[in-house]
């Protein structure tokens, strides 16, 4: 029975308090859908052990859904300063410091993305890497915002040979369409067909990007 897991871990975190029973009472009123309690339970868990990556991982997470950015980008670098081989923190660092409008550090966070072995051609055009979707969203994003500009910043990106530019564009364009932006996704998805202009290809990667941009992107 739920409730009575919460009961058992509530006694258990009051008589024998330990940062993994702390950090199930946060994930389980998470689950509730209330966010007060279940930071909480994170913080009371952090305040045991200052280290406890799933708890300041939660809570990093849970500041960057209430817009508390700086309280986010806090948790976020102290992941990062604890296990550097967290590319998904980086990933999150960069989103916040995109909101932070710290366009600097958010491409250093991009670039740490983008340059991790694991980024290949395969990933990238199955669309099934988020972190490459979004690192390569927020670049565009960065560009944009500075104006009006060429093709050549994402031409000149150091990603693996066998990561075209086509890739990099299909990738940009589903970063766009699960945001909803769909101007956007559509300008880059032309950018896929110049760059790769084979009908079946571009089929492929439009099919691709109707059927997985229902699921909306929260960030």
């Amino acid at each position: 029975d739920h409730d009575r897991a919460i009961q058992h871990a509530e006694r258990a975190a009051q008589f024998r308090p330990h940062p993994d029973v702390l950090h199930f009472l946060g994930e389980e009123y998470l689950r509730l859908g209330d966010e007060q309690k279940a930071a909480h339970w994170f913080r009371r868990s952090l305040d045991l052990e200052p280290n406890h990556l799933p708890s300041i991982t939660e809570l990093g997470q849970l500041m960057y859904r209430q817009t508390r950015w700086q309280e986010a980008e806090q948790h976020f670098t102290r992941i990062c300063e604890l296990d550097r081989s967290d590319i998904s923190a980086v990933r999150w660092l960069a989103l916040v410091k995109y909101k932070l409008r710290k366009d600097e550090s958010c491409k250093q966070c991009c670039d740490a993305v983008l340059r991790r072995k694991h980024c290949t051609s395969e990933s990238m055009n199955r669309g099934s890497d988020p972190l490459n979707v979004d690192a390569l969203w927020l670049l565009a994003e960065l560009q944009h915002q500075n104006g009006p500009t060429t093709d050549k910043w994402f031409l000149s990106l150091r990603l693996p040979p066998e990561v075209s530019a086509a890739d990099v564009c299909q990738s940009i364009a589903k970063g766009y369409l699960v945001r909803k932006q769909l101007n956007q996704a559509s300008d880059w998805l032309k950018k896929v067909q110049h760059y790769l202009p084979s009908e079946g290809r571009v089929r492929e990667a439009q099919s691709l990007l109707i059927r997985e941009g229902n699921s909306v992107n929260p960030q």
